[in-house]
């Protein structure tokens, strides 16, 4: 959870913010399934060793 202060006026406003839920949400509106993610993210790690080769 995260504290948020803001000024309104001359008041101060305090809100809480659950960032978990925010990353949840946003990942549900993804377009790319966790298969292909994971895949994609196996080629650039070939990629990366290959490079790291003399």
């Amino acid at each position: 959870m995260v504290l948020e202060l803001s000024l309104e006026g001359d008041s101060i406003v305090l809100k809480t913010r659950d960032l978990w839920s925010e990353l949840r949400e946003r990942g549900r509106k993804l377009k790319v399934s966790v298969d292909e993610a994971e895949k994609e993210l196996d080629r650039d790690e070939e990629e990366w060793v290959k490079r790291l080769k003399p």
